[in-house]
């Protein structure tokens, strides 16, 4: 048997100690840290639970199906939270848009209040992760001018849309910026949230009153 020369809960904490500073150092995110922190300390006590191996199996492809997008594009999940599908559904009613695409919708949470706001708006909603795209598919499945696609939005042409949503990642954004200046229409609309388009001047910047200080930018193509 391994003899530990102190404790195993002060090599814990040393541990844990060690890593929140280096992080610390090179100016990580606050939960960035809390992770760093934890993650041994949860790793031991996941050992001491002495679990059967298809929980871990489990867990892994729950995972998986979830963050299938953030596999194959970068993309993570992000929800968009009421405020955003609110201002969003605003500024829609104000266009003249008739075809409106939301590329990685997630669990379809910006899509009812942009129905019941704008009742006449097509609605064409891109996931690619499974899981995620199922709940989208479910919510939507009485609404008749919403049609869901289990489909990477990369490989779609975005041509006929009036207005495209995104709440992507700031690693993608130069290359959406790329693809719908090559298939969108003159004087169609990007509404992005939470993050910029790289050398884009915004036609406008919504800042939303709630607690995430979020804001959401509006391209014209």
């Amino acid at each position: 048997m391994l003899r530990w020369p102190m404790p195993i809960w002060l090599i814990t904490a040393i541990q844990a100690g060690c890593a929140v500073t280096v992080a610390s150092l090179l100016k990580q995110p606050v939960w960035w840290r809390f992770i760093h922190a934890l993650f041994v300390p949860l790793l031991l006590f996941s050992y001491w639970l002495n679990l059967p191996s298809s929980v871990y199996l489990s867990l892994f492809s729950i995972g998986m199906l979830v963050y299938w997008g953030t596999i194959q594009g970068e993309v993570p999940l992000f929800l968009s939270s009421l405020a955003t599908a609110r201002a969003v559904a605003e500024l829609i009613s104000k266009e003249d848009c008739r075809h409106f695409a939301e590329l990685g919708a997630g669990t379809g949470s910006l899509l009812p209040t942009l129905t019941q706001q704008n009742p006449t708006l097509s609605i064409t909603a891109f996931e690619h992760a499974p899981l995620p795209w199922l709940i989208c598919y479910w919510r939507s499945r009485r609404l008749s001018a919403i049609k869901v696609l289990y489909q990477n939005f990369w490989q779609a042409d975005l041509a006929e849309f009036d207005v495209v949503f995104a709440f992507l990642s700031p690693a993608v954004m130069p290359a959406l910026a790329r693809k719908l200046k090559n298939e969108m229409r003159s004087g169609s609309l990007l509404i992005s949230s939470s993050f910029a388009v790289p050398d884009w001047q915004a036609e406008r910047i919504v800042n939303l009153s709630n607690r995430k200080d979020e804001c959401i930018y509006c391209y014209r193509l």
